[in-house]
C-alpha cells in the first residue's frame, strides 16, 4: 500500500503545524536521548560532577530524556497514551529558557491537531481503493 503524501492531503496550516510537531519531536528526542546517555555517565563517573551538585541530581534528567524519548516515539508512531509523556516533558521544558521552550509550545499548541491531521492522512490512506490489476491510483490498463 503506497503511502500517502500528508502535503497533498491537508489544508497548508494543517501541514505546518504536523510537520511543526513531528520536527519538534524530533528534538526531544535527540536531546532527550543525550540527557538519557549523559545522567548515567555523570552518576557512575569516578570524578565528582559539574559544580556542587550531588550525583543523585543527575537521575533527573534520566528520567526526562528517557521519557522524552519515549514520548517521541509515541508521536511518531501515532499512539495517544506514549505520546502524553512527550506533551507532560514538553510543559516541563518551559522552564528551560531559551533552548526548551519553542520546542515545547510547538508541541503543546500542535498536539490535539497533530492527531486530528494524523487521523486524516490515515482516512485517506483507507480511501485508496485498488484495482485488480494492483493499481492503487484508479489507473486501468
Amino acid at each position: 500500500m503506497p503511502k500517502p503524501n500528508p502535503k497533498a492531503i491537508l489544508a497548508p496550516k494543517d501541514y505546518r503545524t504536523y510537520r511543526n510537531v513531528l520536527i519538534a519531536t524530533a528534538w526531544f528526542i535527540f536531546v532527550g536521548g543525550g540527557w538519557a546517555i549523559l545522567g548515567p555517565i555523570n552518576i557512575f563517573s569516578s570524578k565528582q560532577p559539574a559544580g556542587d551538585l550531588p550525583r543523585w541530581f543527575f537521575i533527573i534528567p534520566t528520567i526526562l530524556g528517557l521519557a522524552a524519548v519515549i514520548g517521541g516515539i509515541g508521536i511518531g508512531r501515532g499512539n495517544r497514551a506514549l505520546s502524553g509523556v512527550l506533551y507532560v516533558v514538553s510543559c516541563i521544558s518551559l522552564i528551560i529558557i531559551p533552548v526548551g521552550t519553542i520546542p515545547g509550545l510547538v508541541v503543546i499548541l500542535g498536539f490535539k491537531k497533530y492527531f486530528v491531521c494524523l487521523h486524516q492522512i490515515k482516512a485517506a490512506a483507507a480511501d485508496v481503493t485498488c484495482t485488480t490489476d494492483g493499481m492503487t491510483d484508479g489507473r486501468t490498463r
